[in-house]
């Protein structure tokens, strides 16, 4: 694993983004089962159900340059799946070359 040179914490990538390890375990919780509530995964985690929810909104806000997301919430269960086939800034650079 890879380490960071300044301060020396792990440095893990999911789906090409950088993540903290609490967003990588909300991520990867997620992702191994889908569907779960988040009051499952927060209990599963040592989290409550609304921490939960911010992580998974602040793990979104880093995939929005990727094709993935996280979606579902309350009633169906969260899953990773996959929203687009291009991410907007390969959009965005394919339309300043052309």
């Amino acid at each position: 694993m890879k380490m960071c040179p300044c301060c020396g914490q792990p440095i893990q990538i999911r789906y090409g983004v950088r993540m903290s390890s609490r967003q990588v375990e909300v991520f990867d919780a997620i992702e191994r089962r889908p569907g779960r509530l988040a009051e499952e995964i927060g209990r599963a985690l040592g989290m409550g159900a609304k921490t939960v929810h911010v992580h998974v909104y602040g793990i979104n806000s880093l995939l929005e340059e990727t094709d993935y997301a996280i979606r579902g919430g309350r009633s169906s269960g969260y899953s990773v799946r996959k929203v687009r086939d291009t991410p907007p800034l390969a959009i965005a650079m394919l339309s300043e070359v052309g």
